[in-house]
């Protein structure tokens, strides 16, 4: 239900539930609540809280010997220094999120671990890397059936078209992902895709669906975005958020991780409205 609330945008009462959970003395309990609260304030943007609540759940989780949830909170936390501009922190608690999915040989871990390499490739300017990351961790993740995961991260090859002055490509995937995110029931998500399509091609038409989507919404992340939209459909185009990038000391990437090209990254989109089609199947 948490997650849930999430991917509508009502991280106010996903925090209140996740709060709730916290007043327990059960141990495990205590871990699942905590690193709920990590993602649900990650999402909405407040990085500090995020960061001490997955390190308290990292420690809880070791104490515990949950291997599993290790690996996953330790993923997040990777994704939330991340974002907080801590790049070489994020790299290490990477590679061990990536160590314990590989040790543990959960196809989903490995697909998250793969997502958040896609992160920091992308961070640290390794445009080419970073698409290929997401490939691998798209293509893992509609392996398990994971859509929302794989929707996630094909995000980044649009980026990395965009940022590479391919806008007319970067606004034909972002219009495929709003249609597909709009399919799916994520509202806040579907806006953001909106969003972003209008601010790379101007149309005025995608600011309205945008707008529509996003009622009753209110997140940083989509004022970001409604910003760059219109400033485009007035005539100026910005670059996206994505292309500031920072130099930093990666390993060398996994030479057996695909290649990015339009033709795959289309692949993986016609998948994913596949997958969908069945996901709607099942459920009519």
């Amino acid at each position: 239900m948490v997650m849930a609330l999430c991917d509508l945008g009502r991280f106010g009462e996903a925090r209140a539930r996740t709060e709730a959970a916290l007043a327990t003395d059960d141990p495990g309990r205590r871990l699942d609540a905590l690193a709920n609260l990590g993602v649900v304030e990650a999402r909405d943007g407040d990085l500090e809280r995020a960061a001490a609540a997955l390190e308290e759940a990292r420690g809880l989780a070791a104490e515990l010997g949950h291997t599993l949830r290790l690996a996953i909170v330790t993923g997040d936390l990777a994704g939330v220094r991340y974002q907080g501009k801590r790049f070489a922190e994020s790299t290490v608690l990477l590679e061990e999120a990536a160590a314990l999915a590989e040790r543990l040989g959960i196809r989903r871990l490995v697909a998250m671990a793969l997502g958040n390499v896609t992160h920091l490739r992308r961070a640290g300017g390794d445009l080419d890397g970073a698409a290929r990351a997401a490939v691998a961790s798209v293509d893992a993740s509609l392996g398990i059936g994971d859509v929302g995961i794989a929707l996630d991260v094909i995000q980044t090859p649009i980026d990395v078209a965009e940022i590479r002055g391919d806008r007319q490509l970067a606004g034909r995937w972002w219009r495929e992902h709003a249609l597909l995110e709009e399919r799916l029931g994520r509202p806040h998500d579907c806006a953001i895709s909106w969003f972003r399509h209008a601010a790379v091609t101007g149309d005025r038409a995608s600011l309205a669906a945008a707008e529509a989507a996003a009622e009753g919404l209110d997140t940083e992340e989509l004022a970001l975005h409604r910003a760059r939209a219109e400033a485009a459909a007035a005539g100026r185009y910005t670059l996206p958020p994505e292309a500031e990038t920072a130099t930093l000391d990666l390993p060398p990437l996994d030479a057996d991780l695909p290649t990015a090209t339009p033709e795959i990254v289309d692949a993986l989109f016609a998948r994913l409205a596949v997958r969908l089609d069945q996901l709607t199947a099942v459920h009519v």
